[in-house]
């Protein structure tokens, strides 16, 4: 039998895959050198740097540094004074509190006034949209008719203003005039009856421009016994039973806050109207009105028409932009300064043996208003230039007054523009009229107003003239 020889040490075959190679050697020959560099490396360092500390090391250690001795403190003594006396501190005035805060009221103005809502524009739409919540307040344009109006709501005293407006030529708007004076008193003056009288001696027009006319005229009102009476002379008087709805019964109306005594339409029974009925007629209706305005005939000279200007407190004069009522209304100046002379061309300085002025209607002239009133007719003055002439002869008149008529001087030239509501006659309704037309008339108004003062000023200087003759 034959033995193989085998040794005993020899690894199994399946583990000849895991015999060391050529690279693992070099592997290993590379870490035995690292492993000796670090010897080495080890070995440089100092002996006793990485010893550990021995049992006496802290005792060793805290030896070493220098202990300062300890000295006992001793306490600070100081001397303390006597307290000195204190100069008594004066009391201390009290701080007054600080004023509360005013009380945060809506709608009012940074000076405590009451905020009021815009009439027109932008800012009343935003006002009305908002169910009043939201008010910017006044514009300027309300600020502006504010001022315009305050100049209307003065009181004319217990016999009221009288205004006449008249004019020689026809055509130069006269009537329209009235109207619109009517509508800017009726509708701002504080004066809530405002009445107009058509006193044409022929037949009158005025009631052409209400919205709600009447069929009766002046005719009618006179034949009423309740309003008037027959004294025993045969003159016609008003009667003491005399109402405000007894007038008005035969007025006609507007919606802008006036009525309107109309003219009769029968020419001859027109004629039939006196001085004395005209008077009449004036003493009724100024218990009940207190702003009158009479819109006279063409013919200056008529006895109506001088009632008319006896009675007034003030005269507007119509001029058309035409030339001829250019003509006539330099012609009624100087019928109201030279009255009652019949010259109309020239001044006339009518004085009597004492060197007193016996001009009847004179006096009208410092506070007349001429109107320039643009119709819209070819072959018209500049309204500019009309302007400074009348401006201009008003002033001539003015430097013959005395001192005391030159202080109530309030005459002045306006200007009442072309407007195609105007133009189309009828019924005037004011929020159709131009702008430029509301902000005229409103001025006119207020230049009429200027003089309500006045006017009660000179009735107690005549009160008092009166009764030093007496």
């Amino acid at each position: 039998m034959t033995s193989t020889s085998t040794d005993q040490n020899a690894q199994p075959s399946w583990m000849s895959q895991w015999a060391p190679t050529e690279d693992a050697a070099a592997a290993e020959n590379d870490f035995a050198a690292a492993a000796e560099a670090y010897t080495q490396a080890d070995a440089a360092v100092p002996e006793g740097w990485y010893d550990a500390p021995t049992e006496s090391a802290e005792e060793t250690y805290t030896s070493d540094i220098p202990v300062a001795p300890v000295q006992e403190l001793r306490a600070h003594q100081q001397k303390v004074s006597a307290p000195r006396a204190l100069r008594p501190v004066p009391p201390v005035a009290p701080v007054p509190a600080p004023p509360a805060p005013a009380p945060v009221t809506p709608f009012l103005e940074p000076g405590g006034e009451t905020k009021l809502p815009p009439t027109a524009g932008v800012r009343r739409m935003v006002f009305d949209l908002s169910g009043g919540s939201v008010n910017m307040g006044r514009s300027k344009a309300d600020v502006r008719r504010d001022a315009l109006c305050d100049r209307m709501n003065v009181s004319p005293g217990e016999l009221g203003y009288k205004i006449a407006v008249v004019t020689i030529k026809g055509g130069a708007g006269k009537s329209t005039t009235t109207a619109e004076i009517l509508t800017a008193l009726g509708m701002n003056a504080a004066a809530t009856r405002v009445l107009g009288i058509d006193a044409n001696p022929a037949t009158g027009t005025l009631k052409e421009r209400l919205d709600s006319p009447s069929s009766y005229d002046i005719r009618h009102i006179l034949a009423d016994k309740n309003l008037f009476r027959i004294d025993a002379a045969g003159e016609l008087q008003a009667a003491p039973t005399a109402t405000y709805p007894g007038l008005t019964h035969y007025t006609g109306k507007s919606k802008a806050n006036f009525e309107v005594v109309q003219g009769s339409e029968n020419i001859a029974a027109a004629h039939q109207l006196t001085a004395g009925e005209y008077n009449a007629l004036l003493d009724v209706a100024q218990q009940f009105c207190p702003i009158i305005v009479t819109d006279c005939g063409t013919e200056l000279h008529h006895d109506v028409t001088r009632a008319v200007l006896t009675r007034a407190d003030m005269v507007v004069i119509v001029a058309g932009t035409a030339k001829g009522t250019v003509k006539k209304a330099e012609q009624t100046l100087n019928f109201l300064h030279n009255y009652p002379s019949d010259d109309l061309d020239e001044t006339i300085p009518l004085k009597d043996e004492n060197g007193k002025d016996i001009a009847t209607f004179r006096h009208l002239l410092s506070r007349c208003v001429v109107v320039i009133n643009d119709t819209g007719q070819r072959g018209k003055f500049r309204v500019p230039q009309l302007k400074r002439d009348f401006a201009q002869v008003i002033q001539g008149y003015h430097e013959q007054e005395d001192p005391y008529q030159r202080e109530q001087l309030t005459a002045q030239v306006l200007e009442l523009p072309f407007d195609k509501h105007l133009a189309a006659d009828g019924p005037i309704v004011y929020d159709l009229l131009s702008k430029k037309t509301q902000w005229s008339v409103l001025e006119l108004a207020a230049v009429i107003g200027d003089d309500f003062p006045r006017a009660a000023d000179r009735r107690r200087r005549a009160a008092a003239a009166s009764g030093a003759r007496r």
